[in-house]
């Protein structure tokens, strides 16, 4: 019986060490790509695709509602301008609570055009100083960009 055992644990370990050698024989060299190590893409530098992108340009990206009573929804729209050279795509925009709700446009803006960003805040529930930020993911660089909202709500 013992000698059955000795000779599985044999065959055993032979079977992991071949299955560790056959494992083992990696010939293929890896080649790294240096793009990324590379990349001249910085502020200061901009690249061709920075500089024929699109690019957007808000009029201002903060607005202050002032003191409003609790309970009052209050809209702003937020105007900008495509100052790039190709078409500017506006894929999501997410207020920060879900008292902040942003609209836009879905349609690419051509370049020298105009839209706009419209961003609802409802004061249920929100007395006091808030301040509240829409993040906007388009095909820009960067591609995020941050609108502000400020508003004082009284109790009724």
């Amino acid at each position: 019986m013992i000698k059955i055992l000795y000779l599985f644990m044999f065959r055993l370990i032979f079977v992991f060490v071949i299955t560790f050698f056959f494992s083992c024989n990696n010939d293929k060299t890896d080649n790294i790509n240096t793009d990324l190590i590379n990349n001249q893409n910085t502020f200061n530098n901009p690249t061709k695709s920075q500089t024929e992108g699109p690019v957007l340009q808000f009029k201002s990206k903060e607005h202050d509602f002032g003191t409003i009573s609790e309970g009052e929804i209050v809209l702003h729209t937020f105007q900008f301008i495509n100052a790039g050279k190709s078409p500017l795509i506006i894929s999501d925009a997410v207020g920060s609570c879900g008292c902040t709700t942003p609209t836009w446009s879905n349609t690419p803006i051509k370049p020298g055009e105009s839209g706009y960003i419209e961003v609802k805040f409802d004061s249920k529930g929100r007395v006091g100083a808030n301040s509240k930020t829409v993040t906007l993911t388009a095909n820009t660089i960067p591609n995020k960009t941050y609108l502000k909202i400020n508003v004082h709500v009284k109790t009724l």
